[in-house]
């Protein structure tokens, strides 16, 4: 019986503990928020012995305490401003680098279970690098520099010269790591370098077959490559060197030469750029196929065999990922690989087997420092930003998806395929998806037009207005797609000469086009980025214009027709078939306007015509300041010094690149590739786009398309492989409660955000009757919306989401009842005259209802409206004798203004012998701001003071020289009074 039980209970248990396994390897990835500082970015991360990590970001460095990562002040790790590096991992002890305020001296600290504590100074080698440190299985840590080797032996350091490179800290010997014994073998000398249990260190010469064949691969190499060389098996040496590929291996003990051959590639351009060892002592050797654009991986076993392993085959491999950064390859206690890119997401490698982890799963970039926790925990950034890292437990089969992709699309472009927008609300590309095709998009609909070419070749493109898209492929063939037809031409001016004799009037180029327009005359002005042409079509006739410089951009001039930019900064104009000078440079001009072909001369007109696309730009030196009104500009431009930024500029950041229009409100700001997000101008602020926590944390973005249902397309069509991810907006969408139709000077509208995942990151734009109005809020979350003037009013409130609104807004209209503040003047009249410099106002406000705070405004007519305090002066010192209109305004809050402002009708008629003799007096003044003013008003009145002035300084000469008659009679006064008093 006791058996059966047994034998009954046995499969129970084994499913409770199948079922108690697959919740322990279920796949998880946990974020946790790393504390901001004002340096942004992530640098490394280790797991110390106890399973700690400790992360070294944002300038700063944190351990986790279990929940969170803190942060340790930067004042308990005196021996510098800045770290450098994080080394070891949870078998040898973790450890961190940090440069001294001593030249080429920096310290070591242990770092452990929240703790840290110095272990010794070391020599820094090149203080701005990270240093060449390696910790040892059994815990020794070892230092190299371009010309040493040493070890710490606890005490001391012992070292023995030799030649690790210029970047020690970059590109790092080969390490055998025999436990007692540690070799480091430099590709630099070919040289092997030991040390024994005793940390005695030896220096011997390795095979010299090896040296005969690098001195050989470097002369005859055309240009210079890294040798590539990694531990293989353990104790061996595994060396690659380039042009042509060559492989040799010895034992690092003995220095016998291993045979190694590797595979005849199908390819003759394959190339070995890197190698690395894994646990198993085989050796993996990244190659890059150029026939492919990507890189595949060989396999070199511990027996010397080469196999591919066809599911690493990736074009997310960076060349020398593991020489630069070992780190960014892991191999698990069980033998998984998690790989980091230097582009999207990560990769599990596992049973033959890749298993892609990006945006669907949440992890939006990929990592160059990966390390396992104690219980099998990986821990990696979720950036490059220093925000957050991951926690990621690794479970069985593919990973889940995020709810992310609800909001997102991603399409793979082919090389040279851009997003190109053409009419009836359609969008064009070519995907890798379908092979030889344009895919059309307009709203739901997709359709497909083969192509009777090789898309992969396209060079350059352009669309005109009539829809048709120009592709120039490698070699130079060009063909015009339209919706019907596909014809090719034997030049891109052939296939542009055709289009405006069909009609075409309006051109939009890629990038590399320097600058193609029709002008008013019927010329089309066509030229190629950093070449030296440029090429005008006349009648069907092309001419080609040749300069010294390369041509930078063509430019459409309201005075000249086109202006041409070169290189050097030289402009030119083209006047009656002769290619003129201009008198003035491009780096001469403070006046310029930032446009769709990046800084520019500028042109009123075309600003005036293109309000979104053109924003003026002041240059003073260095700084570029960017103003969202013309008026001001022009201000500005007759102030030799700069005023200061005032809400309708902005400093522009340096690296900008170019300005598109949005297709609903504003602008987009782009900067140049790697730099940033791009930025966005909306209601006359420059905002910078957060992509944190989606899929372009770490992608660059050149181009942005906003889609007619208001789906944005994030490009990025400048790399070797494009790419577009589609922000789908069909989710977003706003609620509002009920909405009075009838109110006072404000109205509160309920406004919610669905669906609630993404409401945190949704921004509201309000407009009244069309106009941007400042987002006001109640204290209960509600939309506040305020109304100057009684009347009726069309209100609209939008979702504005990583720069894209949402497809519908909250539409309605109100009729709003207002009350004004009143303007009292209490004189009879409106008719004053003024003989002094300073004139005070009896105006008086009265507000709408107590306990509201009416404030006085004051303007010359045609001039901005300025404070005016009850008691205050107003100064007239700087204006001349005449008739002026002043208006005086009552407002509440600076919003509600009484509609009709007192109007003064002001005889100014200074009497400045008076106003001369008030200054005088306040020159002596104990209150400094008060002299400092009126010597201030004494200089402004200018020659009208002169003679008034004089007779002040004859009195006051008068007055010193009777000064010590006056005090000799005040003496014997005085000197009287006490002899009565005495008497």
């Amino acid at each position: 019986m006791p058996v059966l039980i047994h034998r009954l209970c046995l499969p129970a248990c084994l499913l409770w503990m199948a079922a108690v396994v697959n919740v322990a390897v279920a796949w998880e990835i946990e974020k946790f928020d790393l504390p901001q500082s004002p340096w942004s970015g992530f640098q490394d991360v280790v797991v110390d012995e106890t399973g700690v990590p400790w992360v070294m970001a944002n300038n700063h460095v944190y351990y986790f305490d279990g929940n969170q990562f803190v942060a340790i002040e930067r004042s308990r790790l005196r021996s510098g401003q800045y770290q450098t590096g994080l080394y070891g991992g949870p078998k040898q002890g973790a450890y961190l680098t940090q440069p001294t305020e001593k030249d080429h001296e920096g310290k070591i600290y242990r770092l452990k279970a929240g703790r840290y504590h110095p272990i010794t100074t070391f020599y820094y080698d090149i203080a701005t690098n990270r240093p060449g440190v390696y910790v040892s299985k059994n815990g020794r840590l070892f230092n190299w520099g371009r010309a040493f080797l040493a070890v710490f032996d606890g005490a001391n350091w012992k070292r023995v010269e030799g030649h690790f490179g210029e970047r020690p800290g970059l590109f790092r010997p080969v390490i055998c790591d025999l436990g007692d014994e540690v070799y480091f073998y430099s590709i630099h000398d070919n040289r092997i370098y030991g040390c024994n249990a005793a940390n005695e260190l030896d220096v011997t010469d390795g095979p010299a077959v090896v040296a005969e064949q690098m001195e050989k691969s470097e002369r005859q190499r055309h240009f210079p490559t890294q040798i590539a060389a990694a531990r293989w098996n353990g104790d061996r040496i595994f060396v690659l060197l380039q042009q042509p590929t060559q492989a040799l291996a010895f034992d690092v003990r003995t220095k016998e030469l291993i045979e190694v051959k590797l595979p005849a590639p199908e390819d003759p351009q394959l190339t070995f750029d890197d190698a690395l060892e894994t646990e198993s002592g085989a050796v993996w050797l990244t190659t890059i196929v150029h026939r492919q654009s990507g890189h595949s991986i060989f396999e070199l076993t511990p027996d010397g065999k080469i196999n591919e392993l066809p599911a690493l085959q990736s074009n997310s491999w960076a060349n020398w990922q593991h020489d630069h950064y070992p780190n960014s390859i892991l191999e698990t206690e069980d033998g998984v690989f998690v790989l980091g890119s230097f582009g999207s997401g990560i990769a599990i490698y596992r049973d033959g087997q890749l298993t892609p982890l990006g945006w669907k799963q949440g992890v939006f970039s990929g990592a160059h420092s990966i390390q396992q926790g104690l219980a099998g925990e990986v821990w990696l950034p979720c950036d490059h930003s220093g925000n957050e890292m991951a926690r990621l437990t690794l479970g069985p089969g593919p990973p889940p998806t995020s709810e992310i992709t609800k909001d997102w699309a991603e399409y793979k472009l082919a090389r040279g395929s851009r997003l190109w927008t053409l009419p009836n609300d359609t969008i064009a590309m070519f995907d890798v998806e379908h092979p030889n095709q344009l895919s059309r998009l307009t709203a739901d609909k997709v359709t497909f037009q083969q192509m009777p070419f090789e898309v992969t070749q396209i060079r350059r493109s352009i669309v005109d207005n009539r829809g048709h898209l120009l592709v120039e492929l490698f070699p130079g063939h060009v063909f015009e797609i339209s919706e019907d037809d596909v014809v090719e031409f034997e030049s891109m001016k052939d296939a542009l000469a055709a289009a405006v004799e069909s009609g075409a009037t309006h051109f939009q180029g890629s990038p590399d086009i320097g600058g193609l327009f029709l002008t008013a005359d019927k010329r089309l002005w066509y030229g190629i980025h950093d070449q030296n042409t440029m090429n005008i079509l006349t009648d069907g006739v092309w001419n080609t214009f040749k300069f010294d410089d390369d041509v930078s951009s063509l430019l459409e001039s309201s005075e000249e027709g086109a202006i041409i930019r070169t290189e050097t900064g030289k402009l030119y104009r083209y006047n009656t078939g002769q290619i003129q000078e201009l008198p003035y440079t491009f780096q001469s001009r403070r006046d310029l306007m930032l446009g769709p072909q990046g800084l520019r001369p500028f042109d009123k007109k075309i600003a005036m015509q293109h309000p979104r696309q053109y924003y003026p730009v002041l240059k003073d030196g260095d700084r570029v300041r960017l103003y969202f009104d013309l008026e001001e500009f022009e201000q500005a431009l007759d102030v030799p010094a700069p005023e200061p930024a005032s809400k309708k500029t902005a400093n522009l950041y340096r690296f900008f690149q170019r300005v598109k229009a949005s297709r609903t409100t504003g602008s987009w700001l782009f900067m140049s590739p790697g730099f940033s997000p791009p930025y966005r101008v909306i209601n006359r602020q420059l905002s910078k786009l957060d992509f944190s926590g989606t899929p372009l944390s770490s992608f660059t973005v050149n181009d942005v398309v906003e889609a007619a249902n208001g789906d944005v397309w994030f490009v990025n069509s400048s790399s070797s492989y494009p790419r577009a991810f589609r922000l789908l907006q069909s989710p977003l969408s706003l609620h509002a409660g009920d909405i009075a139709e009838q109110c006072g000077r404000e109205l509160e509208v309920p406004i919610e955000v669905k669906p609630d995942r993404i409401a945190s990151a949704v921004d509201l734009l309000v407009t009244v009757d069309g106009k941007h109005q400042p987002l006001l809020r109640t204290p209960d979350g509600k939309l506040r919306f305020r109304f100057p003037v009684s009347g009726d009013y069309r209100c609209a409130v939008n979702a504005v989401r990583l720069g894209g609104t949402a497809p519908k807004p909250v539409d309605f209209k109100v009729v709003a009842t207002v009350p004004l503040p009143e303007t009292n003047w209490p004189e009879p009249t409106t008719e004053v005259t003024v003989t002094t410099s300073d004139w005070r106002p009896a105006v008086t406000a009265t507000p709408t209802e107590e306990g509201r705070s009416a404030q006085l405004t004051w303007r010359f007519t045609e001039e901005p409206w300025r404070k005016f305090d009850k008691g205050s002066a107003i100064s007239l010192i700087d204006r001349k004798p005449g008739v002026y209109t002043i208006e005086f305004r009552a407002s509440e809050e600076n919003y509600w203004h009484d509609q009709s402002p007192v109007v003064v009708k002001l005889n100014y008629d200074p009497d400045y012998e008076l106003i001369v003799r008030e200054l005088t007096q306040q020159l002596t003044s104990e209150d400094f701001a008060v002299q400092k003013n009126a010597a201030l008003w004494l200089k402004q009145l200018g020659p009208k003071a002169i003679p008034h002035l004089k007779r002040e300084i004859e009195a006051a000469e008068s007055a010193v020289k009777a000064l010590p008659h006056l005090r000799i009679i005040r003496e014997r006064i005085e000197q009287a009074e006490r002899l009565r008093d005495k008497n």
